[in-house]
């Protein structure tokens, strides 16, 4: 976008931030940039040229003037037209010394205001990162590959393992290649490195029949002790002349509905958090995954089979719900966790062994033992390859494969 560069027009985008990083380019003086990240931070940058492409020695750099409001705009455009003027008289080095930054400093000023705006999971994000805390006060050019190899080691030793230090590294490599696209780094210092090896043999996990029956009658039992503390608490309530509290009529709250979302769709748990009723046709029995919050960025629509739409119905008249999310966290945001509620149900009824993200690949090897077709199954998961379909979420029972050799014989 062109526009002019000065005192007004700073003011104007510092009162508004915008979606995603946008970059101006002055009117009158080509080469000075102004760019605004997603968190409301402006920076200044001057675009030099040595040389000329009808030669072929033309190179080009963006180099960083400063930031708002420590530099003004007239004196960013007083330094840019210096900068500009001694490329092409072939005075300045177009490599340019720059600011060492450690990476809590990035981080917080620059990173992770990006990722609330951009990312599907920005709390994921800040979870990982966590991992690195010991690094906080690590300059980014730091961050080599030797530094990585000897945290992947320890992690190793303390038994986690080579697919989660994966990860982990993955998410310390994007907020570094944000750093060399941002011109903090010149050089991405982990180019390279590559993962650690990982058994990609490994069987996907899935729910044994037990294990469905134990959770089913742990959800409906903890519904309806939940019923019945509510109704306890309602006559203390009458007896003292207090309000009373709506009536739990099917479910104690929304992990009973969770869990069979998720048992009934395989959808991931990002998505199911993300669902609102408009999201949702009971009467055609479809689910529609939004492209903003599904993980490929690609909108999908799933079937709403028989058992699911029954939960679905009786949450829909549940008391205190709203039009808004299917599962609202407090005042009827968007729900982030419920990790409390659903690590106490495992507690509770001995199913330590089973994670909220198996309901996903056990939906998928359900669905594959059944003689549904894989492209089908990678369409209801929302995979981008059938290749992560087979590799992650199907498990193929001995039993079917018994058959499917017996076709043939």
């Amino acid at each position: 976008m062109t526009v002019v560069i000065n005192n007004t027009f700073i003011r104007k985008i510092a009162s508004v931030k915008p979606e995603k990083v946008t970059e101006y380019r002055d009117r009158s003086l080509r080469g000075f940039i102004v760019r605004q990240q997603p968190s409301g931070f402006i920076s200044y940058y001057a675009i030099a040229v040595k040389g000329s492409a009808r030669r072929g020695n033309r190179s080009q750099k963006k180099i960083r003037i400063g930031e708002h409001p420590a530099v003004s705009p007239t004196e960013a455009r007083k330094a840019a037209e210096e900068l500009i003027a001694k490329a092409r008289l072939d005075v300045l080095p177009l490599k340019k010394e720059l600011e060492r930054w450690t990476l809590r400093r990035f981080l917080d000023q620059h990173y992770l205001p990006w990722a609330e705006h951009s990312l599907k999971d920005p709390a994921g994000q800040r979870g990982q990162l966590l991992r690195f805390a010991d690094w906080d006060q690590v300059f980014l050019d730091e961050i080599d590959k030797r530094r990585v190899e000897l945290w992947r080691t320890k992690r190793l030793v303390d038994g986690v393992s080579p697919g989660t230090v994966n990860r982990n590294v993955v998410v310390i490599r994007a907020v570094l290649s944000k750093a060399v696209e941002w011109d903090f780094l010149e050089h991405h210092p982990l180019a390279g490195l590559r993962k650690l090896k990982t058994d990609t043999s490994s069987k996907p996990r899935t729910l044994s029949e037990e294990d469905r029956n134990t959770l089913f009658v742990a959800l409906e039992d903890r519904d309806r002790r939940l019923a019945d503390e509510r109704q306890s608490a309602n006559k203390w309530r009458e007896e003292r002349g207090y309000k009373q509290l709506f009536e739990l009529t099917h479910y104690g709250d929304h992990l009973t509905p969770i869990v069979m979302t998720a048992y009934h769709t395989g959808m991931r748990r990002g998505e199911i958090f993300s669902l609102r009723w408009s999201d949702i046709d009971l009467a055609s029995q479809l689910i529609t995954i939004r492209a903003e919050n599904a993980k490929t960025s690609q909108t999908r629509t799933l079937p709403i089979n028989d058992p699911l739409l029954d939960v679905l119905k009786q949450w829909r008249e549940q008391p205190g719900l709203t039009d808004g999310y299917i599962f609202p966290g407090k005042a009827g945001a968007r729900l982030d966790n419920f990790n409390n509620a659903w690590e106490k149900l495992r507690k509770d009824c001995g199913l330590w062994h089973v994670r909220f993200k198996d309901f996903r690949s056990d939906f998928g090897s359900r669905l594959a033992n059944n003689g549904v077709d894989l492209s089908v199954t990678q369409r209801l998961l929302g995979h981008s390859s059938p290749v992560v379909t087979m590799r992650y979420y199907m498990k193929i029972e001995e039993a079917t494969m018994r058959i499917a050799v017996a076709s043939i014989s």
